[in-house]
């Protein structure tokens, strides 16, 4: 059956504690996998990985930093990805999208290494094929964390959902939630994608306070702590009821709901939905191509 099928998977894959860890790619993905782990997660222990860290030395700039940050006993650069490859018994791929068909077919990956997926566009099977197998479908688990990882916040999903015993460790960082399909991935990886139209939110709201006579270090300062605050009330959401209910939680008459009722009137949430229908289509693609 299927279930036992993902079984087997995380049985393959095995906990991350005890295991050296190696950051293939040095974006801000990586880069907030590696912050979180050192400054959030456990550093010993059953659940804390095997260290120095070994990242990799294409953003010289970024790896330097972050040994400057935790020091040599932490974290290491490797020498090139092929010795970081090496030097790892899981290795964390964090490449950009249109780097992996290039990089990893270059890379030697020895039968049995274990592989975590952080690449939005690419599927574990696509991983799988591009080590020419030597690391096995079974041995990759996805996850989709944000760059606010490397705060101890946020949360990361992870498939297969019977993975939770592998990604033990990240757990003491951050919240995971777990799917039971490729496709219930690919569809919550939409959500991610919210994180940008946020931001741009924020920049909106923030030009027209500023537009408006309000100091900019206010504005900002104001406006951050505003949106962190509200964004805590949804927090550890059980049913989507609860976003329901704090919409209707606005008092009648009142400015909250004035903004609501403008913003449902000019379609921008009817657009907010497309949008994530755009981006579904771009990732069921880009999951379809070989």
């Amino acid at each position: 059956s299927s279930s036992c099928k993902q079984l087997a998977m995380a049985d393959e894959f095995g906990p991350l504690g005890g295991r050296s860890l190696g950051f293939l790619g040095c974006g801000t993905i990586n880069v907030a996998l590696v912050r979180g782990i050192l400054r959030h997660g456990a550093k010993d222990g059953e659940l804390a990985p095997k260290f120095p860290l070994v990242v990799s030395p294409r953003n010289a700039e970024k790896a330097a930093a972050l040994v400057q940050e935790f020091g040599e006993q932490y974290v290491k650069i490797a020498a090139d990805n092929q010795a970081l490859i090496d030097g790892s018994e899981v290795v964390v791929v964090g490449l950009t999208p249109p780097l992996v068909p290039e990089v990893l077919p270059q890379l030697k990956f020895r039968s049995g290494q274990r592989m975590i997926n952080v690449v939005a566009t690419c599927s574990n099977d696509q991983m799988a094929e591009l080590t020419e197998g030597a690391v096995a479908p079974g041995s990759i688990v996805k996850i989709i964390p944000l760059p606010c990882f490397a705060h101890g916040k946020g949360v990361v999903s992870f498939f297969p959902d019977t993975s939770v015993q592998a990604l033990s460790f990240l757990r003491t960082v951050s919240p995971c939630v777990g799917v039971k399909t490729v496709d219930q991935m690919r569809t919550l990886t939409t959500a991610g994608a919210l994180m940008g139209p946020y931001y741009q939110y924020l920049a909106t709201s923030c030009k027209f306070l500023t537009d408006n006579g309000v100091d900019p270090e206010v504005a900002a300062a104001y406006l951050g702590d505003l949106l962190l605050g509200v964004a805590h009330d949804s927090a550890g959401a059980s049913t989507p009821q609860r976003f329901t209910d704090l919409v209707e939680e606005q008092t009648p008459g009142g400015i909250n709901l004035q903004m609501v009722q403008h913003l449902q009137s000019t379609g921008a949430y009817d657009e907010l939905y497309k949008g994530m229908g755009g981006v579904l289509e771009r990732l069921n693609k880009a999951a379809a191509q070989k």
